[in-house]
């Protein structure tokens, strides 16, 4: 059955608040609440929190992403170690090179300046 909004703060006004309450502790607080209605209260929590963490710090999101970004680029460099066997892979300089744009010093050196020197 569908529980009402005074009926549900009031429970909660009673959890301390470094507690973290999870589904199975609201259910055991209220045993006749719905799955949908759980489900409802625990979505607009996740939602507030998120939305509150967002714009506590306007630095906080693109903090977020950078180290998601360099995450990843740790995972990648993992990855070609694994299948490289072990063996430090060198970077892919294909595309720079075929750009002029390579910092390589081996070889000789290029016919024609690049486009960005005047």
């Amino acid at each position: 059955s569908w529980i009402s909004n005074t009926d549900l703060l009031t429970k909660f006004v009673q959890i301390p608040a470094t507690d973290s309450p999870s589904m199975q502790a609201v259910r055991r607080q209220f045993p006749e609440i719905s799955q949908q209605q759980l489900d409802l209260v625990f979505s607009h929590a996740s939602q507030k929190q998120t939305l509150m963490m967002t714009f506590a710090c306007k630095n906080s999101l693109s903090e977020y992403v950078a180290g998601l970004l360099l995450y990843l680029r740790e995972v990648r460099d993992g990855v070609r170690m694994m299948s490289s066997n072990g063996q430090k892979e060198q970077p892919d300089t294909s595309a720079t090179m075929a750009n002029g744009n390579s910092t390589n010093m081996d070889g000789p050196p290029p016919m024609q300046k690049p486009e960005w020197v005047r």
